[in-house]
């Protein structure tokens, strides 16, 4: 940047002394120079007023030189020092040069704001510190790739999704316990010399045909914690069973419950991974479900697994019960099943607790690496509409010795393995810790279990009467299937229970006087008859409209029907 200098008038007296031509470097005009080359004399002195410019020694210099040359004058002229004006001058241009020396360097320095000389660092000077601390203007953050909405609200879904649930034991609920155990009826233990019958470990228990890969590999498995790890191979083993892949099936259900009316597959809920919030969680559950029937008083669609009451024991100390409470369903009872489970209608009247509670203690309690332990656990899973595949069932591990298709009930494994006569009416609390000690007698042995033997005695005293029909169309009702019977084989069936419906077909079993009645209904009907998967007679019974229904015996043929046929005569 060029400088600027300031011309001022010359005295009255003559040429203004040029003030390069006392500097060490002289003036570089020379002879052409328009200012006086002699040296200033002694009477010249600088006026005392700032503001007298007229008599002042300075004829030209830059803009900056002026200041600092005034001030060095000014402070060295006094009253009581008598200096020459030579020296002043002299005195003035060494320090103009050591300014103008700087300035250039801040010059310099303040073309480039990363420039700094060897050794210096970018931290302010204490100048600058001072100036930005005694500022009240704080500087605004830099915002680096701000997101956009989308990405903050999906932020801020991981977020919640990151912060810890809340404990279980913490959950606010309207627990409504009930209990159908007597005192004086509880079940009776086996004694310690009594050995169990399924104890000799001749077999293995696994021989429930070929073995299948149902999707284990798919899902997760139990190995995050040393009890999930016990219950590894058992859950294997569940999952190897041939009808794992129908019977856990969770999205065939979903599909059901909506084809129903039931519910929607949003209803369902599913456990998430395992974590630092689930590890002080118990690992191993065990689990019961009661279930009742149920009508939508709008649509009139039926749901037949309407929970009504909840039990969950854990796993890892059986004396503790996590959670045992009745469940008001969401729509009017039509079948209690009191039976069964001992529950009437007065025990449900004043419950609050609620589908959605127990899916909240549920999804609270369990990972998708807890171990659910039970009997038949498709059916308790389906009513609390949990999709979950670490689990161990006894049904799965169980094979019946009459029938290796057939299921084993848990009272039949209970006897056989436990040797304990459980209740006639179901306790769900007393069922999942059977339950649970069955299958820890199946890990005690490594699998090798005795087939179960059943009670078929007590089984088969109402099945040899009844006939089995599914596949009904939904269009069909009792009123038709008993005016099938009647008009085409003249046996009048004794009773018909209420068609349970899966999609657009159903299912139900026909009552007849004796075993002979229903054989003979069996035997007139007409039909292409074959063979089930577990060898019991059916047949394929058209409609008029071109589907079929399937009626089928549910005891196995001892005799040969033809044999049978002339007992009846």
């Amino acid at each position: 940047m060029s400088q600027k200098y300031k011309l001022f008038s010359a005295p009255s007296d003559g040429k203004a002394i040029c003030a390069f031509f006392s500097s060490p470097a002289g003036c570089r005009n020379g002879e052409k120079c328009k200012f006086s080359h002699e040296k200033a004399s002694a009477s010249v002195q600088v006026s005392d007023s700032p503001h007298d410019c007229s008599s002042s020694v300075i004829s030209s210099e830059s803009e900056d030189d002026v200041n600092a040359t005034t001030i060095a004058l000014a402070s060295s002229s006094t009253p009581t020092k008598n200096t020459t004006s030579t020296n002043k001058i002299s005195t003035s241009t060494a320090e103009d040069k050591k300014s103008q020396n700087s300035k250039k360097k801040k010059r310099r320095g303040d073309s480039d704001i990363f420039a700094k000389a060897k050794g210096d660092t970018l931290s302010p000077t204490p100048a600058k510190k001072q100036k930005l601390a005694s500022s009240n203007v704080s500087p605004k953050p830099v915002k680096h790739n701000e997101p956009n909405k989308k990405s903050k609200s999906t932020s801020n879904r991981k977020e919640k999704q990151k912060q810890p649930c809340t404990d279980f034991r913490n959950l606010d609920l309207p627990v409504a316990s009930f209990s159908v155990l007597e005192k004086d009826k509880t079940p009776k233990k086996a004694s310690e010399n009594e050995k169990s019958p399924a104890s000799k470990n001749s077999k293995d228990s696994n021989t429930n045909g070929k073995k299948k890969d149902s999707g284990s590999s798919l899902f997760p498995l139990p190995t995050s914690s040393d009890v999930g790890r016990k219950w590894k191979d058992v859950v294997i083993k569940t999952r190897e069973h041939k009808s794992y892949s129908t019977c856990y099936d969770f999205e065939k259900w979903k599909q059901l419950d909506e084809a129903n009316g039931v519910g929607s597959t949003s209803d369902w809920i599913k456990a998430r991974p395992y974590g630092e919030w689930s590890k002080n969680n118990p690992q191993a559950i065990a689990i019961d479900c009661e279930m009742c029937e149920t009508k939508d008083p709008v649509t009139g669609n039926p749901n037949h697994k309407a929970l009504c009451r909840l039990s969950v024991v854990n796993a890892e100390n059986p004396e503790e019960t996590l959670l045992d409470t009745l469940v008001k369903p969401e729509w009017p009872v039509t079948n209690y099943r009191t039976w069964v489970n001992g529950i009437k209608k007065e025990d449900l009247d004043n419950v609050q607790f609620t589908l959605r509670h127990a899916q909240a203690f549920m999804f609270a309690l369990c990972s998708e690496e807890t171990v659910i332990i039970g009997q038949s656990l498709e059916n308790d899973l389906c009513a609390l509409r949990l999709e979950h595949h670490c689990n161990a069932d006894s049904a799965n591990l169980f094979v019946a010795k009459d029938d290796n298709n057939s299921t084993p009930g848990l009272k039949d494994i209970a006897k056989a393995v436990l040797n304990e006569d459980m209740p006639e009416t179901h306790d769900s609390v007393n069922d999942a810790i059977t339950a649970l000690r069955c299958l820890e007698f199946y890990i005690e042995h490594d699998g090798k279990v005795e087939p179960i033997e059943r009670m078929t005695q007590v089984r088969n005293k109402f099945a040899s009467s009844q006939l089995f029909v599914h596949r009904i169309p939904k269009i069909c009702s009792t009123d038709h299937l008993e005016s099938l019977f009647l008009n085409h084989t003249w046996v009048s069936p004794l009773k018909i229970d209420n068609i349970e419906l899966t999609g657009q077909h159903g299912k139900t079993v026909v009552t007849f006087k004796s075993s002979r009645h229903a054989n003979l209904a069996f035997f007139t009907l007409e039909g292409d008859q074959d063979s089930d998967s577990s060898g019991r007679a059916q047949k394929k019974v058209f409609l008029r409209s071109g589907s079929y229904i399937r009626v089928r015996k549910m005891v196995h043929d001892k005799k040969k029907p033809q044999e049978e046929m002339k007992e009846v005569e």
